[in-house]
Formats: C-alpha cells, structure tokens, sequence
C-alpha cells in the first residue's frame, strides 16, 4: 500500500453505482497527491451513453473507474456486473502510474461486489466491444 486513503465520498458514490441508487451508472477515481487520498472525479447517470464514460477518462492521466454494466444473456434475461477499469494511459507520468499501480490492490479492496477488473493503457482497451467480451469470458469461466 502507498500510504493513499481512500475518501468516504467515493465509498459512497460507489455504493450508489452498485445499488443503482440516485441513477448513477458509473464513477472516476483520482488519487490526489497533495491530499493523499482517493477522490471522487466524476460520475455518469444510466440516462447517458458509454462515450460520457470513456470522455471522462483522461488522456494523460491515470483513473480508476467503475461501471455498472447491463447486458441480456442468451436467453434474453437482463443481468448486470461491475467492472473496475484500472486506466493507465502510456502517456500518464511515471510517478502517476506508480501512485495508482500501489494503492489499487488497497482500493479495489474496500470495493466489494465487482466481478470483473480490466487494465487500459489505451481508448481501445475500454471500448464497449472490449468490456462486453470481458464480461462473457468472466460468465463462461468455470
């Protein structure tokens, strides 16, 4: 661990994603340096689309993310998972990386009730195509 807490607003505003409360569909996560926390950076209403969730994922700076991802199984019944995204874009500074690279394990801990985890150093690597197809390989894993 980085010695990084983690503020009681972003439990909160996760809890809110995961229970679907307030109508929040997805959250960003900063670590603020100065501070030595966890902050809450921004969060996406189910009213919106997947592109207000890749927009507020910075193009040269790390995040962490959760989203509430719905789909329909074969058998047209609706379920939903929670997908942690750890963003660390090639063009985020050295040190930023380091940051959020050490206090992930600790974050994602206080975080219960994910199901899937997806590392992106690129827009590609969270594309709704690419999220979809995590989430089936973590269904059909025995």
């Amino acid at each position: 661990m980085s010695g990084v807490a983690v503020a009681e607003d972003c439990l909160s505003v996760f809890n809110k994603v995961k229970m679907r409360s307030n109508g929040l569909q997805w959250a960003t996560f900063r670590v603020e340096e100065n501070e030595g926390s966890v902050l809450t950076a921004a969060t996406g209403e189910v009213s919106g689309d997947y592109d207000d969730f890749i927009a507020a994922l910075p193009e040269s700076e790390c995040r962490y993310a959760i989203y509430d991802y719905k789909y329909v199984n074969a058998d047209d019944c609706e379920f939903s998972k929670l997908v942690f995204v750890v963003w660390n874009p090639d063009s985020a500074r050295l040190k930023n990386k380091m940051l959020y690279a050490s206090t992930k394990d600790f974050f994602k801990s206080r975080l219960s009730g994910i199901a899937v985890e997806i590392q992106a150093t690129d827009y590609d690597e969270v594309s709704e195509a690419e999220l979809r197809e995590n989430i089936g390989i973590t269904l059909t894993r025995k």
